[in-house]
């Protein structure tokens, strides 16, 4: 239906959630990445998964995507997206300030998240969006992901089935500010 890119993940991340055994996660996105790659092998494909076995895997099997990983990463995650120069999507959790990452961001080819929802606390994940434009300085994409998360709707007493329209606010701040 148009979507420019199809993130795919097998394990909840959302704050709180129990994760899934790895096993359990590849038997839940190996068939869904099969099947879009055969259907529809021009899509761009993301893979969500903060386990570095699991995005080895899938970049072996189903050739280059997108690496997600919410995690904020880990020294065999670097080195899984390094070897495959796939891009990665890598979640700050609210530490913006990158300098003291230099190493990490070393022959990397990244997406910067802020994390939002990932931070701790409505107020710090405002924090954190009024502060997003910092990243542009670093020179590589930003990634910000406010799809009906808790900061929207808690202040607002909405759910996240009628949090849309907040959705779209944030949304346009966050493209407004780089």
């Amino acid at each position: 239906d148009g979507a420019e890119i199809l993130d795919i993940g097998g394990c909840s991340t959302r704050p709180g959630s129990e994760p899934v055994s790895e096993e359990t996660e590849w038997r839940r996105v190996a068939p869904a990445l099969e099947a879009i790659h055969d259907v529809f092998p021009e899509a761009s494909l993301s893979l969500d998964t903060f386990r570095p076995t699991i995005a080895r895997r899938a970049l072996e099997q189903f050739g280059p995507m997108i690496i997600n990983d919410v995690s904020g990463g880990c020294e065999a995650m670097y080195a899984t997206v390094r070897a495959f120069d796939a891009p990665y999507v890598w979640t700050l959790r609210g530490d913006l300030d990158l300098p003291s990452k230099r190493t990490e961001m070393q022959n990397m080819n990244l997406i910067l998240d802020p994390g939002l929802g990932f931070i701790g606390s409505v107020e710090a994940d405002y924090v954190c969006l009024r502060a997003i434009d910092r990243l542009r300085v670093y020179g590589r994409q930003v990634l910000v992901g406010v799809s009906r998360k808790s900061m929207i709707y808690k202040p607002l007493g909405l759910t996240p089935e009628t949090s849309l329209c907040a959705t779209q606010v944030l949304q346009f701040y966050a493209l407004c500010h780089g």
